[in-house]
């Protein structure tokens, strides 16, 4: 364990220390851990909560303490994601140990050493630069202090500015108002101790990824030159390892992260939709105070999901870097035996190794382009029916203010649409997401057939070093049921030529996939799942944005 002594880890050490979620600390030390943070972080939440419950007819104060109630949500889950994944934190943190001890050669140390320098340095630029907790917590926390500072620096003739609260709260034994500056202190607080828990657990995110692709690059660095058969399949068999070894730490990954980032990123996206409509309200009321506060709450969240799918990338294009290296290496100068297993490297480096949130959604800088995507579409939706509002504050006309631009044509008999035109596009967005929901959920219910899939895993096969004719019986039962993963994973690199070709064979016609679709249309997959249900998230929030 002395690596997480070194200065790679200590950072990311000390953040989660800090707050109970580090793996190795004693059993009472994590559960008090545990018990002051969901003291502290709740606190906040629970008055605004009230706030929101007393104050459902003010959008502002509903928009506002709803985002800031899932900024908590979203705190709470990750603590607690991250602590119940303790044991597979544990695992991946002595997979890092094995490794750092296991390179032993000065070239192979030094690339683990430079990505971990690479790791560490991100983790500092999230923490201090770009994290934007930081950035968030010092605008929240600071800025309701800006009308005594201004008091004191521009004082006023006629008295004192106004104080602005940071949040809507509702503290029930006393006012807000008359204890202003400790309502400050305790949001700073909250804030305080989700600057750690966001910095200690993406900060692991990032060294363990960075880790990985430090043993993905000492794989691409081998070259297969001409030399004597017994080091070429030395070396080719440790390639193999190796490469067996950053798989399992990329799978100890997604164990340990991807429900956390399920979480944070359903929420985000949710969080996005709801503040861009409270930016837009925020605008038209011209209230510059809240207005800056809640952009740069976008801003923070745009940045903090652009690191984890950035890092996330950064998996899927180091693992298809072997794919690379294995072709461009001098493999035309080895043997047939080691042709064969560069060859079936290449199959199995071909299939990219990433990380998911949930399995649903894959950390990449498409899927960021997606969220980008749709969330200004959002926005251009939900300030399209404010168009001529905008064009009139900006550029008024002289003898009047221009027409309502409605969003559809239509005759609802009763009343005139122009009447109550808000509530004619929260009409429309109701049927689309109520029409596309009920669609999806008929696609599901064929789902069960899954079962189908569940029989072939049962049916797994080993390939060890045993006699050529059972090892080929063996081959051919695998062929019937087979399995992508098992034949990639096993020793396949000790058994004869003809069970390696068998193997190779396996692993080309599984790499094509068995699936189920819809009318040969989509895919029945959590990737579809995930698909379908932005896309009625989507009718969802252009409901709250014309409502």
């Amino acid at each position: 364990m002395e690596i997480f002594y070194e200065c790679y880890y200590k950072n990311c050490k000390w953040f989660l220390r800090g707050i109970g979620l580090w793996p190795y600390q004693r059993r009472n030390r994590r559960i008090i851990s545990y018990i002051i943070f969901f003291t502290i972080n709740p606190s906040l939440a629970i008055p605004q909560g009230i706030m929101l419950i007393r104050n459902l007819g003010n959008s502002n104060i509903m928009l506002e303490n709803t985002v800031s109630l899932m900024f908590s949500t979203v705190c709470m889950s990750k603590y607690s994601v991250i602590y119940a994944s303790a044991k597979q934190l544990d695992l991946l943190f002595l997979q890092i140990v094995k490794d750092w001890k296991i390179f032993e050669d000065k070239t192979e140390r030094k690339i683990l050493e430079k990505n971990t320098e690479e790791g560490r340095a991100l983790v500092l630029i999230y923490t201090f630069v770009s994290n934007y907790l930081l950035f968030a917590w010092i605008i929240y926390t600071f800025m309701p202090f800006m009308p005594y500072f201004l008091d004191q620096i521009f004082p006023l003739r006629n008295g004192t500015r106004p104080i602005q609260i940071p949040f809507y709260a509702d503290y029930v034994i006393f006012n807000q108002l008359d204890y202003h500056y400790w309502c400050c202190g305790h949001i700073a607080v909250v804030y305080f101790t989700s600057f750690f828990l966001y910095s200690g657990v993406d900060g692991a995110y990032v060294l363990t990824v960075k880790h990985t692709m430090g043993n993905s690059q000492k794989i691409d660095e081998a070259r297969y030159e001409q030399k004597n058969y017994s080091i070429v399949k030395r070396e080719m068999a440790g390639a193999v390892i190796l490469h067996n070894e950053t798989i399992r730490c990329v799978a100890l990954l997604e164990n340990s992260f991807s429900k956390c980032f399920l979480i944070v990123q359903g929420i985000c996206v949710l969080g996005l939709a709801l503040g861009s409509v409270y930016v837009k309200m925020l605008f038209i009321a011209n209230d510059i105070f809240r207005f800056s506060r809640s952009v740069a709450f976008i801003i923070g969240i745009i940045l903090h999901l652009l690191y984890l799918n950035w890092v996330g990338q950064q998996v899927i294009d180091s693992s298809s870097k072997i794919f690379y290296s294995s072709y461009f290496s001098k493999w035309y100068l080895t043997s047939a035996k080691a042709r064969k297993i560069t060859q079936i490297i290449m199959c199995r480096s071909f299939n990219q190794c990433e990380l998911t949130a949930g399995q649903i959604t894959t950390l990449s800088m498409e899927s960021f382009g997606i969220v980008n995507y749709r969330l200004f579409a959002y926005m251009i939706y939900a300030f399209m029916p404010s168009t001529t509002y905008f064009l009139d504050q900006i550029f008024p006309l002289g003898n009047g203010t221009r027409p309502i631009q409605t969003l559809f044509y239509t005759d609802y008999v009763i009343f005139n649409q122009l009447d109550y035109h808000y509530w004619c596009c929260g009409h429309i967005s109701i049927v689309y997401f109520t029409t596309n929901l009920n669609g999806n959920c008929g696609l599901f219910a064929i789902y069960k057939s899954f079962y189908i899939s569940q029989i072939i895993h049962k049916h797994e096969a080993s390939y060890q070093q045993k006699n050529d004719s059972i090892v080929k019986r063996e081959m051919v039962g695998a062929v019937i049921l087979h399995n992508e993963t098992i034949s990639y994973f096993s020793k396949w690199y000790l058994t004869s030529a003809k069970a390696r070709k068998i193997t190779q064979i396996i692993m080309c016609r599984s790499y094509n996939q068995c699936e189920l679709t819809a009318g040969q249309i989509t895919t029945l997959s959590m990737e579809s799942f995930g698909i379908l249900m932005k896309t009625s998230a989507s009718y969802f929030t252009v409901f709250l944005s014309v409502t």
